[in-house]
């Protein structure tokens, strides 16, 4: 059991963010520490293709995907620029909100970018695997699902019943694209910038449609 590739993908994806969930107990890292959050989740995702190499495939670098990555990030700066010139935005309670994308900082979008890489890395990895086992795509599609949901479980622990619960929904509605986008294109490029422009969306959303305004 030890010795099988999914036990470490499980391993290095369970206990690097934990850890750092810890760690990040102020909420604070991803803007007041962006290049030491960046460099973490990186090294993370190099971890994770260190233990299961065949996951670098989805990785290769067409222009296609590749600049429509670049792209998600360049339109969240645009969006963190704008907006609050023409919005006044909500008033997050961080201490116990801390969901980053509301305030709009832009030394968030790096950092999550990079986490991003990480999570997508993982949820490549295990496609992979499945697809092993499952020729049927249907199959790999419905356990590639199943398996992002399953690892947004732990921020119950981890952030508390009403933010697990956020982002548990969230991903019961994107598992199925991020693997259909996947299975359909080959590159994780593509779900990195459809993650991408979901916390844009966020982003977006809760400055336009905010019931509180900044005094």
């Amino acid at each position: 059991m030890i010795e099988h590739p999914l036990f470490w993908i499980l391993f290095i994806s369970v206990i690097f963010w934990s850890f750092f969930e810890r760690f990040d107990a102020h909420r604070k890292e991803y803007i007041d520490h962006p290049r030491a959050t960046f460099t973490y989740f990186i090294f993370c995702s190099l971890l994770l293709g260190f233990v299961y190499p065949p996951v670098f495939s989805f990785f290769a670098i067409h222009p296609a995907p590749f600049l429509i990555a670049i792209f998600s990030v360049v339109i969240t700066y645009w969006l963190y620029s704008s907006l609050p010139k023409l919005f006044t935005g909500p008033k997050a309670q961080f201490p116990e909100d801390h969901h980053y994308w509301k305030l709009l900082d832009k030394k968030y979008i790096v950092p999550k970018f990079a986490e991003i890489i990480f999570q997508q890395t993982f949820f490549g990895a295990i496609i992979l695997l499945i697809a092993d086992n499952y020729k049927l795509s249907i199959s790999v599609l419905l356990l590639g699902s199943l398996s992002f949901i399953l690892a947004h479980l732990p921020l119950f622990i981890l952030q508390g019943k009403r933010i697990g619960a956020f982002y548990f929904f969230w991903a019961i509605l994107g598992a199925p694209v991020f693997a259909t986008i996947l299975l359909s294109t080959g590159s994780l490029w593509y779900t990195i910038a459809f993650h991408m422009f979901f916390y844009s969306f966020l982003s977006a959303i809760s400055w336009l449609f905010s019931p509180v305004k900044y005094t």
